[in-house]
């Protein structure tokens, strides 16, 4: 994933990234699709994709918008490994492992049904203790593994960007922990942005990073 940490620092020297959005609100067919595979995420963050490969391989940037203030993820792991880079703001990353003398959990496998609906299913409970909590500024980059249960804590008063790319599907399913039972039913596809959303949020995102361009 070295590459892939190289690949996102590359996209982010001398303005490049505010140019290639600057390219991608002129190109109708690409809000097309990246509007089609775009949402709010149930964490709280946009989630919108700039390219993807036939092979799986996705770039995408996370938003979290200002004025909600501090929010905590459900510690989890994910189906893919992948880079980050902190475009703007800042955020805490805590990460965990299994130990018998750790909090016990509810465990929940993460599957994709058909389309963007998944479900989550009560795998009993697990034990885990923070192994590690490190911040994060903008310009700082992480790489994380598949297996690697963490959370994002993220102080919503100002504004936060991340610049991912993650690597095709390792693992059919992923984690998700719980400290009361909180999947009840199969979740529905989340509502995908239209063109103008997209238009509109990328648009609000570059007049909030454009100041901070110093190639600008």
């Amino acid at each position: 994933m070295a590459e892939a940490v190289q690949a996102v620092q590359d996209l982010t020297t001398e303005g490049r990234l505010t140019a290639i959005l600057k390219s991608l609100l002129d190109n109708p067919e690409f809000l097309r699709q990246a509007a089609g595979s775009s949402y709010t995420h149930d964490n709280g963050f946009d989630k919108i994709l700039l390219a993807a490969t036939p092979d799986g391989w996705r770039m995408r940037l996370h938003i979290w918008w200002p004025g909600r203030g501090v929010h905590t993820e459900n510690i989890h792991n994910h189906r893919w490994d992948f880079a980050s880079l902190l475009l703007s703001g800042s955020c805490r990353a805590d990460y965990y492992g299994e130990s018998p003398s750790g909090s016990e959990l509810h465990a929940y496998t993460y599957v994709r049904g058909e389309g963007s609906a998944y479900q989550h299913h009560h795998v009993g409970m697990r034990r885990v203790v923070q192994t590690m909590s490190a911040t994060m500024q903008a310009g700082d980059s992480y790489v994380l593994t598949r297996a690697l249960m963490h959370r994002i804590v993220t102080d919503r008063r100002k504004l936060l960007v991340t610049l991912m790319l993650h690597s095709p599907e390792r693992a059919g399913s992923a984690l998700t922990l719980t400290s009361a039972p909180t999947f009840q039913e199969p979740s529905s596809s989340p509502g995908r942005f239209t063109e103008s959303q997209l238009r509109q949020r990328l648009t609000d995102l570059l007049e909030q990073l454009l100041p901070a361009d110093p190639t600008e």
